[in-house]
């Protein structure tokens, strides 16, 4: 499968279920046009990367990546209910993103033992612990967008002995796209079973 298809599959399906009633399953409390506006500069900007040296290594950063990094520091802050869980959160997201940049390079080196498919391992590990340490839909997502661009940076700086490395190819929007649908889809779980179980025990 080519890189790219995964992430233009995923938007696709996204934007029908946001067109049909979908929306406060999939980004609630986040409006339509501030979501439209994020997608349209991050699509403006996805073709143009920034330059730099890492040692011997040229090491290309997508600007729409690190855009996505900027704001997502910037929801986390937003929404974090005081100092102490923004540094939480802060710590949070580090942990997930040495566990991305890890897995990328212990499945680089040997990919034989792997749990599900080598390209989205990191991903679904990194959906999980969203829904582990944030509360909201936008804290979640501000989560896996900081998670998977800083976990993409350590491992560039990580793999320096290649020559040329980007981050924020197609192959990373893949993976982010599989990161935010699961997430998505664990978050609804999760508020389903919470609401399944306040039902319960208020019954008794």
């Amino acid at each position: 499968m080519n890189d790219g298809f995964i992430t233009l599959w995923i938007a696709v399906v996204l934007g029908i279920l946001l067109l049909t009633g979908w929306k406060s399953y999939i980004v609630p409390g986040i409006s339509s046009s501030k979501a439209m506006v994020i997608g349209a500069i991050v699509v403006a900007t996805m073709p143009f990367p920034i330059q730099y040296y890492w040692g011997a290594s040229r090491i290309y950063v997508h600007i729409a990546v690190l855009l996505l990094f900027l704001l997502s520091l910037w929801t986390l802050v937003q929404h974090a209910e005081s100092p102490e869980n923004a540094c939480y959160l802060a710590s949070a997201f580090v942990i997930a993103a040495a566990v991305w940049c890890l897995l990328k390079k212990m499945y680089g080196a040997d990919p034989v033992f792997y749990w599900l498919d080598p390209r989205w391992d990191g991903a679904i590990i990194i959906a999980i612990l969203s829904v582990c340490f944030t509360k909201n839909a936008a804290s979640q997502y501000a989560f896996l967008l900081a998670s998977a661009a800083l976990g993409e940076w350590l491992y560039a700086a990580l793999t320096s002995a290649s020559p040329v490395f980007k981050a924020g190819g197609l192959a990373w929007w893949d993976s982010l796209a599989v990161a935010i649908l699961l997430g998505a889809i664990l978050r609804n779980v999760k508020e389903l079973l919470i609401r399944l179980r306040h039902k319960r025990w208020g019954d008794i």
